[in-house]
C-alpha cells in the first residue's frame, strides 16, 4: 500500500493522523518474526513493518502472534519515530501544549495525545539548548514537572538524553525524582 500525503506536513501533523491516515501514507510490510514460537511463528507473517514513504520512517513489530496487535504496535512506534525525528520551531503557547499545563505542572495527556505533547516538548527543549530550566520557563511549568513528563515517555527521554550529552549537558535518569537536573 503506497500513497503519497502532503510530504511538507510537519511532525505535529503527521501525529496527529489517524491510525488509518498515517498507514495510508505507509508501505506496510509483513513478514515471519525472529526467534522462538514454534510451528505458528514458521507459518504466518504477523510482524508488522511500516515505511512512512514521505519520510522513510519506519518501525516494525513482531512481539504478538496477531498481525492486528503487532499493527498496532508498529502504528505507535511510528508516531514516536516521527515526534522525534525532526524540529519545527517552537510554539510555547501552542493550544494543545497549554492545555495540559496547569498551576505550573504537566497534567498528564491522554494517551492519544502524548506524542503531539511530545513534539511541542522537543521543539521547546531544542530552541532552550535543552536546558531543562530554560525550557521549563518557556512553557509555564517547573523544571520538575517538565522532568517528569520527559522521564515518563521512554522514546521522548531517548531523544532528549542523546541531545543533551551532544551539548555537553547531564542525561537525565528514569526517574521522575530528578527534576532539578538541567
Amino acid at each position: 500500500m503506497k500513497m503519497h500525503p502532503n510530504s511538507s506536513q510537519t511532525s505535529l501533523q503527521l501525529v496527529l493522523l489517524t491510525d488509518e491516515e498515517l498507514v495510508q501514507g505507509c508501505e506496510r510490510q509483513a513478514f515471519r518474526g525472529p526467534g522462538p514460537g514454534g510451528q505458528k511463528r514458521n507459518k504466518t507473517s504477523n510482524g508488522i513493518r511500516l515505511v512512512h514513504v514521505p519520510t522513510g520512517v519506519s518501525a516494525e513489530a513482531v512481539e504478538h502472534r496477531s498481525q492486528a496487535q503487532n499493527l498496532g504496535a508498529a502504528v505507535e512506534r511510528l508516531r514516536w519515530a516521527l515526534a522525534t525525528g525532526s524540529r519545527s520551531p517552537a510554539e510555547p503557547t501552542h493550544a494543545l501544549l497549554l492545555s495540559h499545563v496547569r498551576q505550573g505542572r504537566f497534567v498528564a495527556p491522554r494517551r492519544a495525545e502524548a506524542v503531539a505533547v511530545a513534539v511541542l516538548v522537543l521543539d521547546v527543549l531544542a530552541e532552550a539548548g535543552f536546558v531543562l530550566k530554560d525550557a521549563a520557563d518557556r512553557v509555564g511549568v517547573s523544571t520538575a514537572s517538565l522532568s517528569a513528563f520527559l522521564t515518563s515517555h521512554p522514546p521522548l527521554l531517548t531523544v532528549v538524553n542523546t541531545e543533551r550529552l551532544q551539548r555537553g549537558l547531564r542525561p537525565l535518569q528514569n526517574t521522575s525524582r530528578n527534576g532539578s537536573r538541567s
